[in-house]
Order: C-alpha cells, then sequence, then structure tokens
C-alpha cells in the first residue's frame, strides 16, 4: 500500500517505448497468428518488468508504460460506447510521415455502461503499488476527445448524431466521470490527462486545421478549455449575517471540499511565483478583478493537508491573506504548520487598518496592495509577533515567559543553520541576547529531548544531547486519534483494544483522554479539544492532526488492513513500554500473555 500523496509537483508521462518482443506480439496478433490471450501474457509480462526496472531506479510512480495501446489516445476512446474505428487507409501526416492509426469516428451517442477496459489495466499495475510507489492510470483528456470528433474530418460523422458541439461535450463529460469513479473505486488515486489539442491551436496554421478563421479557434480554444475544466460542484457564500455562511452542493469523489481550491484553475496558469491563500470566495473574486489572478480558497471550510499538497504541485511559495480580525489570525495560525509540513514556504501579507483584501484595495489600489505582497512577513516571525501580545514584557518574569516559548518554537527547527538564522532574527527584532537565546535553546532540547534529528548543538559540558523524532510508532498513535475522531464506530471498534493509557507520547494521551471522554458524554467536539491546548506550537499540532486526511485515500480493504496494523502497533509499544517498567514478576507475566496474544486483533470494517 503506497504511503505517498499525490499529486505531484513533478512527475513523467508513464509512457515507454515498447519492447520488441511486445511489438513483435502485436503484430502476430493483428494479422491473426496469436488470440488475445497470447498477447495479454506477453503484454502482462513486458509490463511487470517494465516497473520492476522502475522501482529499481528509485522512481515514485508505476504505469503500464501504455503497453496494451496501439495509440496514446485512440485505444481510451475505443472503450466507449458509441465510438468506432477502422484501419486508415490514408494515415495521419506526422513530421513528413504517414501515422497509419485507426481512423477513429462516431457510430452513434458516446456513453459508457459497462466498466471502461482501462479500469482492468489499471487493476493490474495497481497490485505492484507499495509504500514507495503509487499507480498511475494516464489517459487523454475530454479535450482531446472533443478534438478527435470535432476536427473536419469528422464533422459529417458526428452531426449525424449531435446538432452541437455543446451537446456532444456534455455527453463526453458524463463518461468520464463514470470511468473516472470506477477507477476510484479500483484505488486509484493519481489520474494524468494528457493533451496536445494546444499545441495544434497555438500553431501559426492553427485555424486551417480546424477549418475555421482566427476568430472561429478562439470559440473553439474557449469550448477545449471548458470542457477540461467543467464545474464539479457549486458553493455560495450568504450576504450578510445568515448562518449557515457557506452553502455548497454535495460531496462527492470529485466535489471534495478538502482537496479542491476555489480559483485554482485560474490561479495554475497566472504566471506568478506564488499562490495567495484567502478566507473565501469574494476574496478571490475581489483578487482576480485587481489582477491578482494567483488567488484562491478552500471551499468553506478550514485549510487542510490535502489543500496544501494541491497548491505544492504549482508553486513553492504561498501568501496568506486572510481577514485581519481575530479569527482571521487563529485561522493563519492553524494554516501555518500545514502549508510548512507540505514544504511550502509560507507568508503573511499584513492588510491592517483593512479587514480583508477586498477592503484594502477599494481603499488603497492595487499598487498597494503589491506592496504589502512585496513586503509578506515571514511566517515564523508573524507566529512570534502573535505570541509577544500574550505578555508583558515590562515585567521581568513576563520577558522571561516570552523568551521560553520563542526558545520552544527555535528547538524545533531541524536545520541548525536555518534554527541559527531564525534565531538571530528574532533576538535582534525582540532585543534578546543571542547567547541567553541559544543556552535556552540547548537547554530545552537536552531536556525534553526534542532537538531536531539532523541538529550538531552541543552543550557546554560536552554532554550528548538526546535526540527524539516522530518515529513510526508516533505517527501511528496520531494517526489512531484522527481515525478515531473522525468516524464514531472506529471509535468503538478501537476502545475495545486500545486505552488512553496505551499511548506513550504524552500529549497524545492527554488529548485520547480528551476523546474517550467525549465519546463517553455522547458530545463530541474536535474544537473544543484543540482550543484546550494554549501554547501555539502544540495547538498547531493537535489542529493538523485534526485536519489530516486519511481514509479518503484508502479503499476498504486497505483502510482495514491500515486501521489493525496501527492498533497492533499502538498497543505492542504501549506493552514493551509497560514491560520496561515493570518489576513485579506477576506483572510481567500478565503484559507478556498480552503480547502474545495481539495477532489475535482484528477489526472489522
Amino acid at each position: 500500500m503506497s504511503k505517498l500523496q499525490t499529486p505531484f509537483r513533478y512527475d513523467f508521462v508513464g509512457s515507454f517505448l515498447r519492447p520488441e518482443k511486445l511489438k513483435e506480439a502485436r503484430n502476430q496478433f493483428d494479422n491473426g497468428s496469436i488470440g488475445y490471450d497470447e498477447l495479454k501474457k506477453v503484454e502482462d509480462e513486458s509490463i511487470t518488468e517494465l516497473i520492476t526496472k522502475v522501482k529499481e531506479l528509485g522512481y515514485h510512480v508505476i504505469t503500464d508504460g501504455e503497453f496494451r495501446r496501439a495509440t496514446w489516445h485512440l485505444d481510451f476512446m475505443w472503450g466507449f460506447d458509441g465510438v468506432g474505428h477502422a484501419p486508415t487507409k490514408t494515415g495521419l501526416p506526422f513530421h513528413g510521415e504517414d501515422a497509419m492509426v485507426d481512423d477513429t469516428y462516431l457510430v452513434g451517442k458516446v456513453g459508457i455502461k459497462e466498466e471502461h477496459p482501462f479500469v482492468e489495466h489499471f487493476k493490474f499495475v495497481k497490485q505492484f503499488e507499495d509504500e514507495n510507489t503509487v499507480a498511475k492510470q494516464t489517459m487523454p483528456s475530454p479535450a482531446q476527445f472533443l478534438a478527435q470528433f470535432t476536427m473536419p474530418f469528422n464533422r459529417e460523422h458526428t452531426l449525424k448524431y449531435y446538432a452541437t458541439d455543446k451537446e456532444l461535450a456534455e455527453d463526453i463529460v458524463k463518461a468520464y466521470v463514470k470511468v473516472i469513479n470506477d477507477l476510484y473505486e479500483a484505488g486509484c488515486r493519481n489520474i494524468q490527462l494528457d493533451d496536445c489539442t494546444w499545441g495544434m491551436m497555438a500553431d501559426k496554421s492553427g485555424h486551417f486545421a480546424y477549418g475555421t478563421t482566427q476568430e472561429g479557434l478562439i470559440e473553439i480554444q474557449k469550448a477545449h478549455k471548458d470542457i477540461n475544466n467543467k464545474v464539479i460542484g457549486f458553493g455560495g457564500r450568504v450576504m450578510g449575517d445568515a448562518k449557515p455562511k457557506y452553502l455548497n452542493s454535495p460531496e462527492t469523489k470529485l466535489f471534495d471540499k478538502s482537496r479542491n481550491l476555489y480559483g485554482l484553475n485560474a490561479a495554475r496558469t497566472a504566471r506568478k511565483n506564488n499562490l495567495i491563500i484567502c478566507e473565501g470566495y469574494m476574496d478571490v473574486i475581489s483578487l482576480h478583478q485587481a489582477g491578482f489572478t494567483q488567488a484562491v480558497a478552500s471551499l468553506g471550510t478550514a485549510l487542510t493537508p490535502g489543500h496544501a499538497r494541491l497548491m505544492k504541485r504549482y508553486t513553492d511559495n504561498v501568501l496568506i491573506t486572510y481577514d485581519s480580525d481575530e479569527a482571521g489570525v487563529k485561522a493563519a495560525l492553524r494554516a501555518i504548520p500545514i502549508l510548512k509540513e507540505a514544504g511550502l514556504s509560507t507568508r503573511v501579507i499584513n492588510m491592517r487598518p483593512y479587514k480583508d483584501p477586498d477592503e484594502f484595495i477599494k481603499a488603497l489600489g492595487t499598487e498597494s496592495f503589491q506592496d504589502r505582497i512585496d513586503k509578506a512577513q515571514n511566517s515564523f516571525m508573524y507566529e512570534i509577533g502573535i505570541i509577544e501580545k500574550n505578555y508583558n514584557r515590562s515585567d521581568p518574569e513576563g520577558e522571561t515567559s516570552f523568551e521560553k516559548e520563542v526558545a520552544s518554537r527555535l528547538v524545533v527547527f531541524k536545520e541548525k543553520l536555518e534554527r541559527e538564522n531564525y534565531l538571530k532574527a528574532v533576538c535582534r527584532q525582540y532585543m534578546i541576547p543571542e547567547d541567553g537565546m541559544r543556552d535556552m535553546v540547548i537547554r530545552l532540547g537536552s531536556n525534553e529531548g526534542i532537538m531536531a534529528k539532523h541538529d550538531t548543538y552541543t552543550a557546554k559540558e560536552n554532554t550528548p544531547i538526546r535526540k527524539k523524532r516522530e518515529n513510526g510508532v508516533r505517527q501511528a498513535e496520531k494517526i489512531l486519534l484522527t481515525w478515531m475522531i473522525e468516524d464514531g464506530d472506529i471509535y468503538e471498534k478501537v476502545s475495545k483494544f486500545i486505552s488512553p493509557d496505551d499511548f506513550v507520547d504524552p500529549v497524545f494521551k492527554d488529548v485520547a483522554a480528551k476523546i474517550y471522554e467525549q465519546y463517553e458524554s455522547g458530545q463530541i467536539n474536535p474544537a473544543a479539544i484543540i482550543s484546550s491546548y494554549m501554547d501555539t506550537s502544540m495547538h498547531n499540532e493537535i489542529a493538523a492532526m485534526f485536519s489530516a486526511e486519511l481514509s479518503d485515500s484508502l479503499n476498504k480493504l486497505e483502510r482495514e488492513k491500515t486501521l489493525n496494523d496501527t492498533v497492533i502497533k499502538v498497543k505492542k509499544n504501549s506493552l514493551d513500554t509497560k514491560l520496561d517498567n515493570a518489576t513485579d514478576a506477576r506483572a510481567m507475566q500478565d503484559i507478556i500473555n498480552q503480547q502474545m496474544k495481539l495477532n489475535n486483533i482484528h477489526i472489522n470494517l
């Protein structure tokens, strides 16, 4: 089972040159000397060998190399109802040669009743997926499909079944939704849509290829853009103070609010070196109208790791422009660790004295807003600025408490050089002696065992610093808590085997106690748990834990196996810890007996 999260910032196409034995087998099949079963055997062998080589080279994506296809795009179209094909007699001009690919045309309305052949093709690749690789399915884009049947050479066939291209586009979208849903059920979480239509449209003679004028080509471009960016759901914001503030259409596999961003379809082509994350739809609209087309927003929900991973695909830099009120500040503080975890460099735009981007731009204009973008504050320094407001620094005790909290934030930086740079910046801005802050960071890291894994600091006495990392056990505890809070049925089943005392990490043990208490009382309120932790770093970690996406990326069987593995890992670690600390022989024997029964644990979903 893959532990990777898609989409990736970069990827490879996944189409590979056919080996000679596969080309020979396909020729034999075409001339009738071998049957389909014989061809499939060679395909299976070739795909297996390809995937083995890809894994050996350390790549993270596996595909079938498109080895089961005659062409990269037409084979996909042949899998739909209403699409016919026959060997070409003229060939398709390509770089001065005739590509002898099948003529493909409509013989009826586009649709699909049964499972598309590509779904079965994907299932074969899926079986090779492991924790270091993820299976990908490639297919032509909806625009490529539309182009195939609206080009001049196919227009006559198409007009027999569709009076307008719009009607054809609607049927294509419905068919794609069916295939994508079937692929999702088969465990696919990585789909690549290939499109070469824009290459033709960008050509100086592109309008001739489409049998139209330059003005007509613009309309075709719009149709192709629309079909590739078809609406997946609807959302609205109330005008006024009524509740709920946001209303969205029901969630589907495609319309998942935790994994989609409003405005991304435009922002991803904005040709800017950053994305601006806003609180809501109206902020995005205002910013786009002002020319800041890299603005996006979550869909009426808090920022999630899924949103962060999606942004990482298009940029390394994110600017936060949440409202400047208390709620906006809290939202920014929750978002920062999530964005950092995704590997995004994060800065915060100061909009004071105005509440939001719309108010700011209306009052001061776009140039002033661009100036605020240029002067956006480093997210860590922003967090320290918010923390400072909680302390009376004119009082020695308050100053010491402030410096201790700053030290607790500095100690978590993994790299010494990065930590040192931030330490100097904080000390310079808040007039804190560097040596004193450095000593405090060293002591804190040593005493609490939370110095970063690659840290090279040593205490003055040259005593080794105890290191602690978020190992597999701690991660398992975090995952288990997240699942229990999001699914009451899982809590009921897990609580038969796991108690709060089984959590070894002190923070997670405390969180578990609160979760169990809430379930027993019948009042489940994650926000109350999160808000009970006043320490900013702890608050952020717990908030990120509750916003994590886990189960949506797994099918039922995968989810069940992962849950059982997680429960056993947490329980085993708990028993191992108890055994290490046990002094009574009877107690030790009881723990050993429990250890022997670990493999009997099985939770059905």
